[in-house]
């Protein structure tokens, strides 16, 4: 039989194949095995593997060329890749426990507080003390973050959060105000630990799967909002007054984060040499404008951050509204409050998920700044649809519309910072930006709250939402932040 065989017909007058294929290889297939052999060639042909990724050698097993052939191609995803990175697994696996922790923490951080005052006015307070360390410490924990080794900051930072969170009960149970300081201090440490984490991840992974990387984690994240909360929710509900044991739980959670991260071997970042600044506070004020100054000359980043911290103003008025908006906003014929609510919640986080698998696995075909642009579009559309409808099917779908379109800006975004930042000035990069965002939702949480007093909830949350629309068409005319 020649090189190239064309249609045959069988005995009974069926067509097995039109086109060209190879020759059976010498020896390799019998009459009765070389119809076989041309199936496996054309289904490999087919899904776009090509004829060098099948193998000659295993005609007259139809599942041996192709199967081997999808399972190299599944491997060159680059979710796929990462799963089988041993380092990067280990790491995302320690950062997931830790995020159930928190979630737990949180809760239980709650339950406590409320428990012994009874006053909302206090619950509140301690959230607030535990938001204030983002905007006041973010800039200098990413300034000495870049002057120290990153996995031992992190692995310091899991081990002595773990002996604070236990002691947050024992101080509570002498005075409940004992525990705020307590609560401050725990977040200005994972504040640290954040700063370290952005700047080491681009150093764990390959340059070409940070998209990827960033997708996971920030999957992770999702499903502990997913799960955790529920999952803390029953955990608190069973304790009881046992509540210490939720504190322990979390304190596990960082130490099995700092164990993990022990375990990686993280390459050190390598620091050029600079001349000696005199004085103490001369090379932390040099390093601190050294970041500002490199944010400022890169017109990508730079844009990319005014526009988000306009943008994500209205990331704050959700969280300051979604409560008020679904007592006094919802229909609560079909979903009476407060379930209405924390059907809300879930829709977003479902959102998340979604989104944040998507970016994962296709992101990478995509450029990041259009990605960035449409996910601000999105996302600005669907808090101007949650806030115009009363219906609660309509508002948990405009949230999970919103909450994959937040992934769609923020995995990319975190991935331009990734790469066009130096690894010596990550941490004060990220955390200054950082900084800014978490101002700028915190003035969005105070703004809608005020306006919320005069105005219908609804139309609040609208006029946020459109402001974010409006950055993302802003996103789409400028050159360096489009085109990115």
């Amino acid at each position: 039989m020649g090189r190239n065989a064309r249609a045959q017909v069988t005995a009974g007058g069926g067509l097995i194949f039109a086109g060209t294929y190879p020759a059976a290889p010498a020896g390799a297939a019998t009459a009765q095995a070389y119809p076989t052999y041309r199936t496996t060639y054309q289904s490999a042909t087919a899904m776009g593997l090509g004829s060098g990724a099948f193998d000659p050698t295993k005609a007259g097993t139809a599942s041996g060329g192709t199967v081997g052939s999808v399972l190299s191609h599944l491997r060159q995803q680059p979710l796929v890749r990462l799963a089988l990175d041993a380092r990067f697994s280990a790491f995302w696996f320690g950062q997931t426990v830790s995020a159930f922790g928190d979630r737990i923490h949180q809760v239980a951080l709650g339950v406590l507080v409320f428990g012994v005052t009874g006053s909302p006015l206090a619950t509140a307070l301690v959230f607030l003390v535990a938001a204030i360390p983002n905007l006041l410490v973010a800039a200098v924990a990413g300034t000495l973050v870049d002057r120290w080794d990153q996995r031992l900051t992190m692995i310091a930072a899991d081990f002595l959060r773990a002996g604070l969170v236990v002691a947050l009960p024992l101080a509570a149970a002498q005075n409940v105000w004992y525990a705020f300081p307590i609560v401050f201090v725990i977040t200005c440490i994972s504040v640290f630990f954040r700063a370290a984490k952005n700047a080491a991840v681009p150093r764990i992974v390959a340059r070409d799967d940070l998209m990827a990387a960033n997708s996971a984690l920030w999957t992770s994240e999702t499903l502990a909002d997913l799960a955790g909360y529920p999952i803390a929710g029953l955990f608190v509900a069973i304790l009881g007054s046992a509540l210490t044991i939720a504190f322990w739980a979390d304190a596990a959670s960082y130490l099995v984060s700092g164990v993990v991260i022990l375990g990686l071997a993280i390459p050190p970042v390598v620091h050029a040499v600079v001349p000696r600044v005199a004085g103490r506070l001369g090379p932390f004020v040099r390093d601190f404008r050294e970041g500002i100054r490199f944010l400022r000359g890169q017109p990508t980043l730079w844009q990319n951050t005014v526009v988000s911290a306009l943008a994500q103003m209205s990331t704050g008025a959700v969280v300051a509204l979604a409560l008020v908006y679904a007592a006094e906003a919802l229909d609560t014929s079909t979903i009476a409050y407060p379930t209405n609510y924390t059907t809300l919640e879930t829709a977003i986080g479902l959102g998340n998920l979604i989104g944040g698998l998507a970016v994962g696995l296709i992101g990478s075909r995509f450029g990041k700044g259009w990605l960035v642009a449409v996910g601000l579009l999105v996302s600005g559309a669907g808090v101007v649809a949650i806030g115009l409808t009363n219906n609660v099917w309509l508002a948990a779908a405009a949230c999970v519309v919103t909450g994959i379109a937040n992934l769609l800006y923020v995995v990319p975004t975190q991935t331009l910072f990734a790469q066009l930042t130096p690894p010596e000035l990550m941490g004060r990069v990220v955390a200054f930006r950082s900084g800014l965002v978490y101002g700028s939702m915190t003035l969005g949480m105070g703004a809608s709250g005020l306006l919320a007093q005069v105005l219908p909830v609804g139309l609040v949350l609208s006029g946020f939402g459109a402001l974010t629309l409006a950055c993302g068409v802003v996103a789409l005319l400028l050159p360096a932040m489009r085109d990115a």
